[in-house]
């Protein structure tokens, strides 16, 4: 028994948590699954080295109004940094998974002072055909996420809607880069 009233609470899932006042959270992984129309060597370069680019940052960023910008270091153990409008870097996540074109995975921290409550992203690039990529996303790692596991989950999955719909509508060209090519690569 492990209620307040004496009774006992059912059995959880693996998956499953109590908040401090005893209601269960679904600390399961959100999934997301969609495609693209383009290749697997595109998806991933648009993903990872032009999402400064189609990153929502009025929405999905800490520093809201005064983002400037988003980018990935492009290595394992690369850094996910927003960088403010009066150059203030904030880092939201560590390179884990770097596989081109296939895999690209991070511990995501963002917002936390430190990566001890970091959850973990994952997303694969399938190629399809040619010109045809299935991007999945998997974000995990809520029982680590601290008291507040079960509202951040929350709004990562609604949040995660709005990153797909950036990416697929810049892929498209009905994105913020309409009419825009896109600039090379470093590197190459």
């Amino acid at each position: 028994m492990n209620r307040r009233d004496g009774l006992s609470s059912p059995p959880r899932t693996p998956n499953q948590s109590a908040d401090e006042t005893g209601m269960t959270q679904n600390l399961s992984p959100i999934y997301r699954e969609f495609e693209v129309s383009c290749s697997v060597e595109h998806a991933f370069d648009t993903w990872t080295r032009r999402i400064g680019l189609w990153w929502p940052l009025a929405g999905h960023s800490v520093s809201h109004e005064d983002a400037a910008s988003v980018r990935i270091e492009p290595v394992l153990g690369g850094r996910i940094i927003e960088t403010t409008r009066t150059g203030k870097e904030i880092v939201w996540g560590t390179v884990n998974q770097w596989q081109p074109p296939s895999k690209f995975g991070y511990f995501w921290h963002i917002g936390e002072e430190g990566a001890a409550e970091a959850t973990e992203v994952t997303i694969t690039f399938t190629a399809l055909d040619v010109e045809r990529t299935r991007v999945t996303i998997t974000h995990g790692g809520w029982e680590r996420a601290g008291s507040a596991r079960g509202p951040k989950r929350h709004a990562n999955e609604r949040g995660w809607d709005g990153v797909i719909l950036a990416l697929t509508g810049f892929i498209s060209g009905s994105g913020s880069s309409k009419g825009k090519p896109f600039p090379p690569l470093e590197g190459g």
